[in-house]
């Protein structure tokens, strides 16, 4: 990672270090604004568990479900993200054109942005689920 910062620091502007930053602050802001609004609504009509390893579970399935939800519907942005940061160098293209070049891509067709989509949402699941389920444990052990 240190090869790849230097490469760019000496090959290209300091900007360069932010292509893609407008879509990563749309797609973080907005897909975990959703988590956790919805996951607070989730909270308020679930049942409170006897053990803790039901508990445990609870927290595990609705975060990472939650997760994989969010994820899902904002991936999109995540295509259009990688799409802009494959290029190093040149002109930095707006939210429109990034989206009629994914769109436009390999014969064109709103399936290009869910290339990739159920790798992404297994590992939400996994990922969503183990940080929900160590939040809630640790919220409530500490």
């Amino acid at each position: 990672m240190y090869h790849a910062f230097e490469v760019v620091k000496r090959n290209y502007s300091f900007k360069e270090y932010y292509r893609g930053f407008s879509i990563i602050v749309l797609r973080n802001s907005a897909a975990n604004c959703c988590f956790f609004i919805t996951k607070a609504e989730l909270q308020k009509y679930s049942d409170v568990c006897d053990s803790i390893h039901k508990e445990n579970l609870k927290n595990f399935c609705s975060g990472g479900f939650l997760g994989m939800f969010m994820s899902t519907l904002f991936y999109p942005l995540k295509v259009m993200k990688v799409t802009v940061q494959r290029q190093l160098g040149g002109p930095f293209i707006g939210f429109y054109q990034v989206a009629v070049l994914v769109y436009n891509r390999d014969g064109g067709g709103i399936n290009n942005f869910y290339q990739g989509v159920l790798i992404n949402a297994s590992r939400s699941l996994l990922s969503w689920g183990v940080t929900n389920m160590t939040f809630e444990f640790l919220k409530k052990t500490i």
